[in-house]
């Protein structure tokens, strides 16, 4: 039955198409040699399709060789952020691409663009939708074991299309397209999302993502995918009927995310592009991180900015002569929202990789800030922050408390400090309590350039007493700066005791914008 997924894009894909020729037919129509040049424009479409086809396949055989499961799990990875962005692009563009065709169509009628024009539309709109086709199969292509169905699905897909089309000129199809178009939105945001729970299965398959527990429920008594309808829903919307969590996060988590696009769209343009963006860096960042130090954390400001939206992605990496605390990564990626003139909250996946080993997602933490007074009501500005840390590597879970403070001095300079509580909760977990401050001072030379310094001190147990070579000590130089939504960190501290790794680099990048 995986010929519907096929079916289902070409048949869709096949409409726009069709949508876009009656359009133009009929505001063409009695132009001498208009036949002409819509064929010719439909050729030319065809063949950058075919262009584009070539060019997948060249991309898929350069990937042989990273074992069938990595294969699969990405072609379906990149499949789903194509399907969720084309869904959502076409959702709000869909009435003003089809208001083009017909101002084109007009003006070529009454002769303020030449015949040529049409060849040039319709050829752009055939390979649009063509390449769509191409890259949105490919991965059912790559993962499937029966390429015959899926080309069934295409010819059907086609065929229905043609005929849609067909039925629209001759005024024998009158349902609305903005009705069409919406019902097949919505079961291709449900394809999408199973294609993304199948990726995850084949990534968790290879060892490069969690199972997260495996399954979280088993309703195969109730419905088997082996039976007729199991099926049929499997490809239709995703179903499982044995997932596991990192299954049931991928599939929501895309629902959500074509919701949430769908819902901001109209705003801005440019939050579709950055909501992808983030899908993308998601995806790539999940799925095919390979290489994975351990935390001198970002120094947080107490100030927040009501409609903000970040995705960040920040890490650490350490250099040292001792094996053991040497070559060790830790990245963290994540989106957060300001939804309150106080508050900001953050959801990040936190992945580690020590020397020699694999990397693995370690956690998910819940990060939530808190203003206390209005920026500069009081001689310092103050904030609190609160972080609830997930394990998911069988370890304990974390809870973390900061007290935020800021000072900015002579309007050029800037003070931060964190001051730092930690401890393990749940089971496994210890008694102890670390503690830690962080702290810097940068000068506001250029928005692009600020040049840093920074300092973190850590203890393992504030309850007990040590010597001060027993607790770890950081100094170094770093650089902070913004070009546009685009902010970063940079820093590269030295290990000043004993008991601290040599050197520790440090890096942020995040791209804000805001809901208004």
């Amino acid at each position: 039955m995986d010929w519907i997924s096929t079916f289902l894009i070409v048949f869709r894909e096949v409409v726009e198409i069709s949508v876009a020729l009656v359009l133009l037919i009929a505001a063409t129509r009695g132009v001498a040699g208009r036949d002409r040049w819509i064929l010719a424009g439909i050729a030319l479409g065809i063949a950058a399709s075919i262009a584009v086809s070539r060019f997948v396949s060249i991309i898929s055989h350069s990937f042989q060789g990273v074992g069938q499961e990595l294969l699969n799990g990405w072609a379906l990875a990149i499949s789903t952020l194509l399907i969720g962005y084309t869904v959502v692009w076409m959702g709000t563009h869909g009435k003003k691409i089809a208001r083009q065709i017909s101002e084109t169509g007009s003006a070529v009628l009454e002769g303020k663009k030449p015949l040529y024009a049409l060849c040039v539309l319709i050829g752009l709109t055939v390979f649009r939708d063509g390449a769509e086709i191409v890259l949105l199969s490919h991965g059912l292509f790559v993962a499937s074991k029966d390429a015959y169905t899926l080309l069934v699905g295409c010819a059907g897909g086609l065929l229905a299309g043609v005929l849609f089309g067909i039925g629209m000129y001759k005024g024998l199809v009158r349902i609305k397209t903005d009705i069409l178009f919406m019902v097949l939105s919505i079961l291709l945001a449900l394809l999408a999302a199973g294609m993304a729970s199948q990726s995850v299965a084949f990534f968790s398959a290879a060892g490069v993502l969690p199972y997260l527990s495996e399954p979280l429920w088993d309703t195969s008594s109730l419905l088997s995918e082996s039976s007729i309808l199991g099926g049929f829903m499997h490809i239709v919307i995703g179903y499982s009927s044995r997932p596991t969590g990192m299954q049931v996060i991928s599939y929501f988590g895309v629902l959500g995310a074509i919701w949430v696009m769908f819902r901001i769209s109209s705003r801005s343009v440019q939050t579709i592009k950055v909501c992808t963006l983030f899908l993308g860096i998601v995806s790539a960042y999940v799925f095919g991180l390979r290489n994975t130090a351990y935390a001198i954390d970002k120094i947080y400001s107490p100030i927040v900015h009501e409609g903000e939206v970040e995705i960040e992605q920040r890490g650490t990496y350490t250099f040292d002569s001792i094996d053991s605390r040497d070559a060790k990564l830790k990245d963290k990626m994540g989106i957060g929202f300001t939804p309150a003139s106080r508050w900001g909250t953050e959801l990040y996946f936190v992945t580690v990789k020590s020397k020699g080993e694999e990397a693995e997602i370690a956690a998910l933490d819940w990060e939530n800030r808190f203003q206390l007074f209005e920026q500069g009501e009081h001689w310092l500005d103050i904030g609190l922050y609160g972080e609830y840390a997930l394990s998911t590597s069988g370890g304990a879970d974390k809870v973390e408390g900061k007290l935020l403070l800021e000072k900015e001095i002579e309007s050029r300079f800037v003070s931060r400090a964190n001051i730092i509580f930690e401890r393990e909760v749940g089971a496994g977990s210890g008694d102890e309590i670390e503690g830690g401050v962080s702290m810097n001072l940068f000068y506001r030379y250029h928005p692009h350039f600020m040049p840093a310094v920074e300092a973190f001190y850590s203890v393992e147990d504030i309850t007990e007493s040590g010597s001060y070579a027993e607790r770890e000590l950081y100094l170094g130089p770093a650089v902070y700066g913004a070009y546009g939504g685009w902010r970063y960190e940079l820093s590269l501290v030295k290990g000043v005791t004993s008991q601290s790794t040599d050197w520790i680099g440090r890096w942020v990048l995040e791209y804000e914008f805001y809901l208004r």
